[in-house]
C-alpha cells in the first residue's frame, strides 16, 4: 500500500512537469508565430497601401492629361506666329490703278523712247513725268499695300505700291513721302508732295505702271478727260524732265 502510494506521487510528478513542459513550448511557440503574424499582417497593408497610393497617382494624372491638352493658345503668340514673314506683302484682292495721280495732268514727257535730257541720245522712258509745282498731291491710284517708301537712287524720294497679282505702281521724284513702307493705301489716298529730288530737272512726278516687273503704258490707266490736249500730243515733241537713269 506504501509503496503504491509513493509510485502515484512519482507519476503525478512526472506528469506535473511533462504538462509544465509542454505549456512552456506551446508559449514559446505562441510567441514565435505572432511576430511573424503581424509582421505578415503589416506586409500586406504596405503592399495594400502602396496599390491605393498607385492607383491614386495614375488617376491624378488622367485628370490633368486632358487639362494640358486643352489649354487654349495665348492670343499674342498666336499674332505673333501669324505675322511671322517679315516685310512680305500680306494676301490681296486685285485692284487697277484707274485714277491719275494728281489732280491736273500736264504730261512733259510721255512712255517710251525719248531724248535723255542729261546725255542728250535716245532712251526708253519707262514712265510718264507730270511736271507741277513743288508740294502738289501726289495720289495712290488704286488700293494696295506700300512696298518701298524711300530715296531711291536716280528716282529720288520714291514710293511703290503693290495692288496684287503682279500689278505695281511707281511714284519718283516727290519733295516728301507722306506714307511709310508696309501699310495699305486706299485709291484717292495722298501718298506724297511733288518735286525735283533724284535725277530731275524741275518740278514733276515720274509715274509708272508695271505688270509682273515689266513697265506698261500708263496712259491705258488714266482718265483721258483729265487733259484730252496732252493725251493727243506725240512724245516725239514732249519735253523731257529727267527721270531714273536705266
Amino acid at each position: 500500500m506504501g509503496l503504491s502510494v509513493e509510485l502515484l506521487v512519482v507519476c503525478r510528478q512526472k506528469i506535473s512537469k511533462f504538462s509544465s513542459n509542454i505549456a512552456i513550448a506551446v508559449g514559446a511557440m505562441g510567441l514565435l508565430s505572432t511576430p511573424a503574424m503581424a509582421e505578415n499582417e503589416t506586409s500586406s497593408s504596405i503592399i495594400s497601401f502602396s496599390a491605393n497610393a498607385d492607383v491614386r497617382i495614375d488617376k491624378k494624372v488622367e485628370k490633368k492629361t486632358p487639362a494640358t491638352e486643352t489649354t487654349s493658345v495665348d492670343p499674342k503668340f498666336q499674332a505673333i506666329h501669324s505675322s511671322w514673314g517679315g516685310n512680305t506683302a500680306p494676301a490681296m484682292s486685285l485692284a487697277i490703278p484707274s485714277i491719275d495721280p494728281v489732280t491736273k495732268v500736264d504730261i512733259s514727257s510721255y512712255y517710251g523712247y525719248r531724248t535723255d535730257p542729261f546725255r542728250g541720245r535716245r532712251k526708253n522712258h519707262k514712265g510718264l513725268d507730270i511736271r507741277g509745282p513743288v508740294g502738289t498731291p501726289i495720289y495712290a491710284t488704286a488700293d494696295g499695300f506700300v512696298k518701298t517708301s524711300k530715296w531711291l537712287g536716280s528716282y529720288g524720294k520714291f514710293i511703290e505700291i503693290d495692288h496684287g497679282n503682279g500689278i505695281t505702281t511707281r511714284y519718283g521724284h516727290m519733295s516728301r513721302l507722306k506714307v511709310p513702307a508696309n501699310v495699305r493705301v486706299k485709291k484717292g489716298d495722298i501718298i506724297g508732295l511733288m518735286g525735283s529730288t533724284g535725277r530731275s530737272t524741275g518740278s514733276h512726278l515720274h509715274y509708272e505702271v508695271r505688270v509682273a516687273g515689266e513697265p506698261v503704258n500708263p496712259l491705258s490707266f488714266m482718265t483721258k478727260s483729265s487733259n484730252p490736249v496732252q493725251f493727243a500730243e506725240k512724245s516725239e515733241t514732249s519735253q523731257a524732265q529727267g527721270g531714273p537713269a536705266q
